[in-house]
């Protein structure tokens, strides 16, 4: 087992220590934690796609490939058949 895993069963062994005070600060934590993550992810992504560039994503009805008309702050509003979608753009990947 390495390292990564030690510390995360260590962590998820100690739960069991926590109330439930000690729980929701700690879920706050991690929302805020992943939300800095997702925020990264997402200003690096903008940085390499621009409108005009083939982008393709999964949805509820499958895969769906357009192209980027305009690109916000965390979606991209992405042309299919003449119909926008607001795509979120951590789940754009650009069509090369």
């Amino acid at each position: 087992m390495n390292n990564t895993n030690n510390t995360m069963a260590n962590i998820i062994k100690q739960l069991d220590g926590l109330n439930d005070t000690d729980l929701i600060e700690l879920n706050a934590q991690i929302i805020r934690k992943l939300k800095t993550i997702r925020a990264t992810q997402a200003a690096e992504l903008k940085s390499t796609l621009k409108v005009g560039d083939k982008v393709t994503w999964n949805c509820r009805q499958g895969s769906k490939e357009g192209v980027i008309y305009k690109v916000n702050r965390k979606k991209a509003i992405v042309e299919v058949n003449g119909e926008g979608w607001n795509v979120p753009l951590g789940m754009l990947k650009k069509v090369v």
